[in-house]
């Protein structure tokens, strides 16, 4: 069997202006990861990340900590589910949003003091993403979740044809490919599924061993090299 380590990226930039890239603490989050691999293992074979500048990052960080020459690629596939479209589009003129989401939307957007404008999104997110699960908000310009999931499970396909037997592959990504990748193991629903996007923390691992046609779960979420309470972030 196959080892694969399915790795959310480190803290992105909440509320800035570009949101793709490494905080500071989302930096020092995947050095910290890095260091860890280093001296305790695992020894991964290779590294793929998706296309996003933060899993790139994360993956860059985490590499120079690791032996020099490991094969690093990129795969779309593992880009995130697209819950940024979804959510902001909620706050167009032209878009028809429930109710219930407007009422959300306007306590997100008078939220002034950080903590509160955090919880405030945090609401929108979860009440927008389990509206459109269930197809009561639709985004056109957004891949439905069983889309999402079919996309993920592709890129896990190209892992198989890429990746030799007995070897360990980690993968810097986003939530949403973790979780689909958890269902795809699991076979649980949808909703389950949209549940553990909301549960993955930033730099934190999740193993799974696979063969060609099996995938296994081994351990979900694991933060142990995260040691200190404030390197744990979900946002």
């Amino acid at each position: 069997m196959s080892r694969l380590l399915l790795v959310r990226h480190a803290q992105a930039s909440f509320f800035a202006a570009d949101y793709d890239q490494l905080s500071d603490l989302g930096l020092e989050q995947a050095h910290v990861l890095g260091r860890h691999w280093s001296r305790h293992g695992p020894q991964p074979d290779a590294l793929v990340t998706g296309p996003r500048r933060r899993q790139h990052q994360t993956a860059r960080a985490v590499a120079e900590h690791l032996p020099t020459g490991l094969e690093l690629w990129e795969l779309p596939e593992f880009d995130e589910v697209r819950l940024d479209v979804i959510i902001s589009s909620t706050w167009e003129p032209s878009r028809s949003v429930p109710p219930e989401l407007s009422s959300l939307v306007t306590r997100y957007r008078e939220a002034q003091e950080p903590s509160a404008r955090m919880r405030a999104f945090q609401q929108l997110a979860m009440a927008v993403a389990d509206a459109w699960l269930h197809g009561h908000y639709v985004v056109p310009e957004a891949e439905t979740w069983t889309e999402f999931a079919i996309r993920v499970r592709r890129g896990l396909d190209q892992l198989r044809g890429r990746v030799g037997r007995g070897k360990t592959v980690a993968v810097f990504t986003s939530a949403g490919p973790v979780a689909a990748l958890l269902q795809h193991a699991l076979h649980c629903p949808n909703p389950t599924a949209l549940e553990l996007v909301w549960q993955v923390y930033n730099a934190s691992i999740s193993e799974l061993l696979f063969t060609q046609d099996r995938l296994t779960l081994r351990h979900f979420n694991q933060v142990a090299h995260l040691a200190e309470p404030r390197l744990l972030t979900y946002r």
